[in-house]
């Protein structure tokens, strides 16, 4: 049961706060009262001390002489023990009835008398040891125990002569009359011992005696004195009363200034006695608790101040039951959460004190907390906000730092370790220690800049690093200055940019390549140009000459396929970058793959004036690929070879089984040419890269053709590597290609089939197709106007329109059979021509988007549209013949694709 309380009454607070009292000043006493004190003090210690003196010496005189007698009488029953046992053994030795040297016999009483007192003797010394308190009875008492021992060991010594040499033999030793001069010496210094201190202790009496009459007088004067001081006392104590009485009521008054001052101050505080029990609560203990002081009065402080801790929710002990306990001052962790009466959880600071008297003794304990839930809200959010800031720091790679310049020292993010070695805190030297030497000047002046305020301190320079790694980081601060305007910190960060600098370095690298494929390609196209260019002025002068006519048609053919080549590499390489290529792959021979590829290269070769080689194990390994792009590889390492080998040099094409985890076949292009630099085997595959960059190089190229044999290589699950002894040396190009697992018969040769790509001569000219109704729609007039004459020649019926409007009008009128669209027309583009052809309900024609764009996306709108057909410019006549023979087997819906 609750005990019984009686509230926050001023009365309530007597036991639960040290006396008050500040305010209030007791009557002043009088000088002769303090003299009348001081006197009666220093007479009763006087007295008091002479009593105490004389009491003091009484009883030392009397314990002296307590000790005297009592040495004296343990002298003598040390003396009686040595003759017991000096007569036990002489009686043992001369009586025949009991066994011989039978100690444990009880019927040998002489022995057991012997050896009772030979027992005791020991202990009676080791007490007149204690009993001494003078350095003369320490001197006396050492004379006599010698002598004692001496007859001690004597009697041992006897005894043992009897248990060896017999009974006869220690009768003989004992009539020898040594003993009997020991135990004589004995009682002589025993005797001169207890004269001596016979005359001690009558001394000892008589000081005991004086000193005690001393106390008797000096107890009457005091007694009568005292007497004469209690009438005083009394008068005076009456008066105190009444001056007391006064003092109190201005301490009840305090007290109630007290208790008002407890209920407004803003932090909760409670009190209790000494078991723990709740004596009082201010107003904002009661509203934090929910508890009012009535309820909670009497109550277990544990039962009242529901406290827990916020992370375990475990119980914590009651801070008012652990001060009493341990008697001093006590503080719970930060994370204490006070639960209310009513459920409601607040976060709390507390700390309690015990209450104690002037003497020690705990009268209970005061507890004070304070709600400091919103701070620690705010708080908590300051550290997730510090916390994100680190990770931003962490994973941004930036620091942050301040210096003090009037101190010159830095303090820096955590972060700075992990990222520069240097720790959070130091001089600035250590920072400036690590700017790499070349650009150190260049920020002391930028910092030197900031400080005047000419500028905001913003600078990119490299630091070097402890295991010498150089880092750029791009270092911004901004300058505080105080009142009178003087810097006094820079506040700021620094970031990492190796990253960003090492990508600005690789862009311009890529810039520079880009301008020097850029102009190569200008070279490249302007190559084939010239000679068509040429032949085009020198037609008029040689139209009468059929064979200067028939080598000009040839030249200008030869060129344009020149062209057309750079043209299909350069859209390889954008299939490439977008991983568009994709294999067509079928078992295929490596010997009609390479015999493909020598025959598209044969020309070159032909014209250096080349010696080739082939080798092949026969038969002939199969490959699991597209041949079409396999013959492309090797095509492109034939050419590099044919380009770079001086005239009538050789080239040695070999290929090898290669038998392991995975069986290989090896293919080998190597030559006699002035070989490749080490340092540039490394990137002899990038795109656009080339040995010879100068502008008297005399191979051309775009430099990338090696970067479409490594991308094709490795689609087939291949590698390719590069190989150059030396300067003159030739270089070796080797392939690697996994072989096939199939057994199936390997495809044609790749020269039995259609070329890809060909160019336009008189020879293929025919009309082996059915004549067919075409209307060419393109805006570039001279391209319409030349299809427009080829398709004439080869026995079609051809319309021309040159926009998509026009296009349209012929359309119902022309009733066209194959439509050749262009794409990229002014006003209406060749997709809306497309859809508009194919809204309309007529007969549908096949559409065939003739265009200069030849990519994957360009392909997939073309279809989109509703074209049947996509080819690029220029379109060669086998793929012009083809389309038309299948005109005829167009569905005229326009669902073909």
């Amino acid at each position: 049961m609750p005990r019984r309380f009686t509230g926050n009454s001023p009365s309530a607070v007597d036991a639960e706060t040290p006396p008050i009292g500040a305010g209030v000043t007791p009557p002043p006493i009088s000088r002769w009262a303090i003299m009348g004190l001081g006197t009666a003090v220093a007479f009763f210690a006087l007295t008091a001390g002479v009593s105490y003196r004389n009491q003091s010496s009484f009883i030392a005189s009397e314990k002296l002489a307590a000790d005297s007698r009592l040495l004296i009488v343990e002298v003598g029953e040390m003396v009686s023990m040595l003759q017991t046992a000096e007569t036990a053994q002489r009686a043992y030795f001369l009586t025949d009835d009991a066994p011989f040297m039978d100690d444990d016999n009880d019927e040998a009483p002489f022995l057991n008398s012997y050896n009772e007192a030979v027992t005791a003797l020991p202990k009676k010394l080791k007490n007149l040891d204690s009993l001494t308190a003078t350095a003369d009875q320490r001197v006396t008492i050492s004379v006599l125990r010698e002598a004692v021992i001496a007859r001690f060991n004597h009697l041992v010594a006897t005894m043992e002569i009897a248990r060896t040499e017999g009974r006869s033999a220690a009768i003989a030793k004992v009539r020898s009359g040594g003993g009997q001069a020991l135990m004589k010496d004995v009682l002589n210094k025993a005797s001169d011992f207890s004269r001596t201190e016979q005359k001690v202790l009558n001394a000892r009496r008589s000081a005991a005696a004086r000193a005690l009459r001393i106390t008797h007088v000096s107890d009457l004067m005091t007694a009568a004195v005292g007497l004469g001081l209690a009438v005083v006392a009394f008068v005076r104590l009456r008066r105190e009363f009444l001056e007391r009485h006064a003092v109190a009521r201005d301490l009840d008054e305090q007290r109630e200034l007290l208790h008002v001052t407890l209920h407004s101050i803003g932090d909760a505080v409670v009190t209790t006695d000494p078991e723990g029990h709740i004596r009082s609560l201010n107003a904002a203990a009661e509203r934090l608790t929910n508890w009012r002081a009535n309820e909670a009065g009497g109550r277990s402080s544990a039962e009242v101040l529901r406290i827990v801790d916020e992370r375990t929710r475990a119980t914590l002990d009651s801070p008012a039951a652990q001060a009493i306990r341990e008697r001093r001052s006590v503080k719970q962790p930060n994370h204490a959460i006070l639960i209310g009466k009513d459920g409601t959880e607040r976060r709390i600071e507390n700390n309690a004190s015990p209450i104690r008297t002037p003497d020690g003794r705990v009268l209970g304990a005061v507890l004070t907390f304070r709600d400091v839930t919103e701070r620690k809200r705010a708080e908590d959010a300051l550290r997730r906000g510090e916390e994100r800031l680190r990770r931003a720091l962490q994973a941004s790679r930036m620091v942050a730092w301040e210096i003090d310049l009037k101190a010159e020292v830095v303090v820096r993010s955590e972060n700075a370790a992990d990222l520069t070695g240097l720790p959070g805190f130091g001089p600035v030297s250590e920072s400036l220690d690590l700017v790499h030497p070349e650009d150190r000047p260049h920020v002391e002046a930028e910092l030197a800049k900031a400080l005047r305020g000419d500028a905001d301190y913003d600078v990119e320079y490299r630091i070097v690093l402890a295991d010498g790694r150089v880092m750029w980081v791009a270092d911004k601060g901004e300058v505080r200055r105080n009142a009178l305007v003087e810097p006094t910190h820079v506040v700021g960060v620094f970031m990492d940019i190796t990253g960003r600098r090492q990508a600005e370095e690789d862009l311009r690298e890529a810039d520079r390549r880009k301008d020097r494929f850029l102009a190569t390609l200008a070279h490249e196209l302007r190559n084939p140009l010239a000679p068509v260019s040429n032949a085009l002025q020198a037609w008029p002068f040689v139209k009468d000459d059929p064979i200067e006519l028939d080598r000009l048609r040839n030249t200008m053919a030869r060129q344009v396929g020149q062209m057309t080549r750079l043209i299909d590499d350069l859209m390889d390489v954008s299939r490439i970058t977008r991983g568009k290529i994709v294999l067509d792959k079928n078992p295929v021979d490596l010997k009609a793959t390479l015999d493909a590829a020598v025959e598209g290269v044969a020309p070159i070769i032909q014209a250096r004036k080349h010696r080739l080689t082939i080798s092949i194990p026969d038969p002939s390994p199969r490959i699991d690929g597209d041949q079409a792009r396999l013959v492309q590889v090797f095509s492109n390492l034939l050419t590099n070879a044919a380009k770079y080998t001086d005239e009538g040099g050789r080239i040695d094409v070999s290929a090898e089984i290669e038998r392991g985890a995975a069986d290989r076949v090896a293919v080998s292009v190597a030559d006699n040419g002035p070989g490749i630099p080490r340092p540039m085997l490394a990137r002899i595959f990038e795109m656009f890269a080339q040995v010879d960059q100068t502008l008297n190089r005399a191979h051309g190229g775009l430099g990338i053709g090696l970067t479409l044999v490594k991308t094709l290589v490795e689609l087939h699950g291949g590698t390719v590597e590069a190989d150059s002894p030396g300067p003159g040396k030739g270089t070796t190009f080797t392939v690697h290609l996994p072989l096939g697992r199939h057994e199936a018969v390997c495809a044609p040769p790749a020269s039995e089939k259609p070329a890809a790509s060909q160019s336009i001569s008189a020879n293929t000219a025919g009309t082996d197709c059915l004549p067919s109704r075409v209307l060419v729609v393109d805006d570039m007039r001279p391209s319409a106007r030349t299809m427009s004459l080829l398709l004439q020649g080869i026995g079609h019926e051809v319309r021309v329109a040159n926009d998509g409007p026009t296009a349209l009008d012929c359309l119902e009128e022309f009733l066209p059979d194959v439509v050749l669209l262009d794409i990229a027309m002014p006003g209406m583009n060749g997709y809306e021509v497309a859809r508009r052809i194919r809204q309309r309900n007529c007969r549908q024609p096949l559409l065939v988007a003739l265009t200069g764009y030849g990519r994957e996306e360009d392909r997939a709108e073309a279809f989109e549209a509703g074209f049947d057909r996509h080819l690029v410019k220029p379109a060669s006549l086998t793929d012009l013949k083809s389309l038309f023979e299948t005109a005829a087997a167009v569905d005229p819906s326009p669902s073909g694709k």
